[in-house]
């Protein structure tokens, strides 16, 4: 009689506890930063548990399945494909944001240069503002949930961007203060909003090649109040 091979358990965990602390070490042998921290988020996203419950649960055993999945999620963050990626999520501004492949991830730091674009647009009490590039929409909505009084005008030129936008908002409870326009920049105003009746333009546009995003480490704002 035959029996069929289990399946090998290349990273050699068993447990939970076993699982964070492996894919901790096989993170920093990479050479990934925040590898603590990345290992946490990858095994709460692929669990579905908290990081407290990761620690509660660490003499859980995995099933077999459950590390034959977890190793293909780790082999691809370690082939360098972004972690927001395997997650389709990046918590930002204290909220969670659906990411996917296509489109640009926000990165931490811009938290401090949006908190910056909110302080002025509520200084100058601005109440129509243009988001050019949303992406995500992680600023229209920011500015959306920070600001009472407040209709954002969200363009990008991807489709694909504008309905993961689009979810973000609804996610969040703002898609009734952001109207989202398909375009290139200013092109989606054209006979719909008149001239100089915006408040504020704010845009982190992707001008430096999508190759070297992850090299340069930079984030570049433009913010125009009138």
């Amino acid at each position: 009689m035959k029996f069929k091979k289990m399946p090998e358990n290349k990273y050699a965990f068993q447990t939970v506890g076993q699982a964070l602390k492996n894919i901790r070490k096989i993170f920093k042998d990479k050479g990934i930063m925040n590898p603590d921290r990345e290992a946490e988020i990858l095994l709460s996203y692929f669990l579905e548990m908290s990081s407290s419950e990761i620690y509660l649960n660490s003499d859980r055993i995995l099933k077999d399945i459950e590390k034959t999945q977890l190793e293909k999620k780790i082999h691809k963050r370690i082939e360098k494909i972004p972690l927001q990626y395997i997650t389709k999520h990046q918590e930002f501004m204290g909220m969670d944001f659906l990411v996917e492949k296509g489109v640009l991830i926000p990165r931490p730091e811009t938290e401090i240069l949006v908190e910056e674009v909110i302080r002025k647009l509520k200084n100058y009490k601005c109440s129509r503002v243009a988001d050019l590039g949303t992406g995500t929409g992680i600023i229209a909505v920011s500015i959306a949930k920070f600001i009472e009084d407040v209709i954002i005008y969200a363009t990008d030129i991807s489709k694909k961007s504008l309905q993961i936008a689009l979810k973000n908002a609804q996610k969040h409870g703002c898609k009734n203060k952001i109207i989202f326009l398909q375009g290139d920049l200013f092109e989606p105003f054209i006979g719909i909003i008149k001239k100089n009746s915006l408040d504020g333009i704010i845009s982190n546009p992707p001008y430096i090649d999508s190759h070297d995003f992850e090299s340069l480490g930079l984030t570049v704002w433009i913010i125009i109040v009138k």
